[in-house]
Protein backbone atom coordinates (compact mmCIF):
# COMPACT_ATOMS: atom_id res chain seq x y z
CA UNK A 1 0.00 0.00 0.00
CA UNK A 2 2.84 2.31 0.52
CA UNK A 3 3.41 2.29 -3.23
CA UNK A 4 -0.13 3.48 -3.67
CA UNK A 5 0.27 6.67 -1.38
CA UNK A 6 3.41 7.60 -2.73
CA UNK A 7 1.78 7.95 -6.10
CA UNK A 8 -1.43 9.41 -4.76
CA UNK A 9 0.68 12.21 -3.30
CA UNK A 10 3.02 12.64 -6.29
CA UNK A 11 -0.25 13.02 -8.61
CA UNK A 12 -1.53 15.90 -6.67
CA UNK A 13 1.87 17.74 -6.28
CA UNK A 14 3.49 16.82 -9.60
CA UNK A 15 6.63 15.38 -7.97
CA UNK A 16 8.86 13.16 -10.22
CA UNK A 17 9.62 10.08 -8.22
CA UNK A 18 11.76 7.04 -8.85
CA UNK A 19 10.55 3.44 -9.31
CA UNK A 20 11.20 0.15 -10.13
CA UNK A 21 9.02 -1.69 -13.30
CA UNK A 22 8.79 -5.26 -13.13
CA UNK A 23 7.14 -5.63 -16.78
CA UNK A 24 7.20 -3.93 -20.46
CA UNK A 25 10.57 -4.38 -22.73
CA UNK A 26 12.60 -3.91 -19.51
CA UNK A 27 11.47 -5.66 -16.18
CA UNK A 28 13.05 -4.64 -13.07
CA UNK A 29 14.56 -1.66 -14.50
CA UNK A 30 14.34 2.12 -12.57
CA UNK A 31 12.49 4.64 -14.38
CA UNK A 32 11.77 8.39 -13.25
CA UNK A 33 7.87 9.06 -13.54
CA UNK A 34 5.41 11.73 -12.52
CA UNK A 35 2.21 10.24 -12.38
CA UNK A 36 -0.78 11.85 -14.68
CA UNK A 37 -3.65 9.82 -14.11
CA UNK A 38 -4.32 7.10 -11.28
CA UNK A 39 -6.61 4.39 -11.74
CA UNK A 40 -7.83 1.09 -9.74
CA UNK A 41 -4.86 -1.47 -11.02
CA UNK A 42 -2.77 1.01 -13.45
CA UNK A 43 -1.81 4.37 -13.59
CA UNK A 44 -0.39 7.12 -16.63
CA UNK A 45 2.46 8.78 -15.61
CA UNK A 46 5.07 10.39 -18.02
CA UNK A 47 8.47 7.92 -17.95
CA UNK A 48 11.26 10.64 -18.64
CA UNK A 49 13.93 8.03 -20.22
CA UNK A 50 11.22 8.24 -22.95
CA UNK A 51 9.37 11.30 -22.52
CA UNK A 52 6.16 9.32 -23.30
CA UNK A 53 3.21 8.82 -20.59
CA UNK A 54 2.96 5.07 -20.53
CA UNK A 55 0.38 2.88 -18.69
CA UNK A 56 2.42 0.85 -15.82
CA UNK A 57 0.43 -1.64 -13.98
CA UNK A 58 0.12 -1.33 -9.95
CA UNK A 59 1.17 -5.01 -8.99
CA UNK A 60 4.07 -4.56 -11.19
CA UNK A 61 5.08 -1.56 -9.93
CA UNK A 62 7.39 -0.59 -6.54
CA UNK A 63 9.46 2.74 -4.88
CA UNK A 64 13.25 2.08 -6.05
CA UNK A 65 15.79 4.24 -4.12
CA UNK A 66 18.83 1.96 -4.82
CA UNK A 67 21.46 3.24 -7.57
CA UNK A 68 22.61 -0.06 -7.95
CA UNK A 69 19.83 -1.23 -9.98
CA UNK A 70 20.42 -0.41 -13.91
CA UNK A 71 18.40 2.56 -15.41
CA UNK A 72 15.96 2.08 -18.16
CA UNK A 73 17.12 3.12 -21.62
CA UNK A 74 15.48 3.42 -24.60
CA UNK A 75 15.91 0.61 -27.49
CA UNK A 76 17.55 -1.44 -24.76
CA UNK A 77 16.49 -4.94 -25.08
CA UNK A 78 15.66 -5.15 -28.42
CA UNK A 79 18.10 -6.75 -31.17
CA UNK A 80 17.82 -5.34 -34.77
CA UNK A 81 17.01 -8.37 -37.01
CA UNK A 82 19.07 -7.95 -40.17
CA UNK A 83 16.60 -8.70 -43.20
CA UNK A 84 18.38 -8.52 -46.90
CA UNK A 85 15.08 -7.11 -48.44
CA UNK A 86 11.76 -4.92 -47.75
CA UNK A 87 9.86 -8.32 -48.89
CA UNK A 88 11.71 -9.80 -46.22
CA UNK A 89 11.18 -8.26 -43.60
CA UNK A 90 7.70 -7.53 -44.36
CA UNK A 91 6.78 -11.26 -44.34
CA UNK A 92 8.52 -11.47 -41.56
CA UNK A 93 5.89 -9.23 -40.16
CA UNK A 94 2.67 -10.78 -42.20
CA UNK A 95 1.33 -12.85 -39.54
CA UNK A 96 0.97 -10.55 -36.88
CA UNK A 97 -0.34 -7.89 -39.21
CA UNK A 98 -3.36 -10.58 -40.20
CA UNK A 99 -3.81 -11.09 -36.02
CA UNK A 100 -4.21 -7.55 -36.30
CA UNK A 101 -7.35 -8.13 -38.67
CA UNK A 102 -5.14 -6.41 -41.64
CA UNK A 103 -4.99 -8.11 -44.54
CA UNK A 104 -1.26 -7.48 -46.03
CA UNK A 105 -0.07 -7.15 -49.48
CA UNK A 106 3.59 -7.39 -49.98
CA UNK A 107 5.64 -6.15 -53.00
CA UNK A 108 9.08 -5.69 -53.42
CA UNK A 109 8.73 -1.82 -52.89
CA UNK A 110 5.64 -1.78 -50.52
CA UNK A 111 3.40 -3.07 -48.49
CA UNK A 112 -0.32 -2.45 -48.40
CA UNK A 113 -3.10 -2.80 -45.55
CA UNK A 114 -6.14 -3.63 -46.15
CA UNK A 115 -8.96 -3.79 -44.06
CA UNK A 116 -12.19 -5.97 -43.55
CA UNK A 117 -15.73 -5.91 -44.26
CA UNK A 118 -17.66 -6.93 -41.32
CA UNK A 119 -18.48 -9.86 -43.28
CA UNK A 120 -14.90 -11.25 -43.72
CA UNK A 121 -14.11 -9.69 -47.01
CA UNK A 122 -10.90 -7.65 -48.05
CA UNK A 123 -11.92 -4.05 -48.95
CA UNK A 124 -10.68 -3.04 -51.91
CA UNK A 125 -9.50 0.48 -50.62
CA UNK A 126 -6.04 0.39 -49.13
CA UNK A 127 -5.62 2.02 -45.20
CA UNK A 128 -2.26 2.39 -45.29
CA UNK A 129 0.55 1.91 -47.79
CA UNK A 130 4.39 1.57 -46.84
CA UNK A 131 6.84 2.12 -49.73
CA UNK A 132 10.31 1.95 -49.78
Amino acid sequence: MEIQNVLEKALETGEVITVIYHGGSQPGTRRKITPVELYKNSIRARCYASNEVKKFLLDKLGLCDDDNITEYKIGAGFEPIPFKSIEQAAFHVKEKLEHLGWHPSISKDQICLFSHFKNGNVRKKRRLIIIF
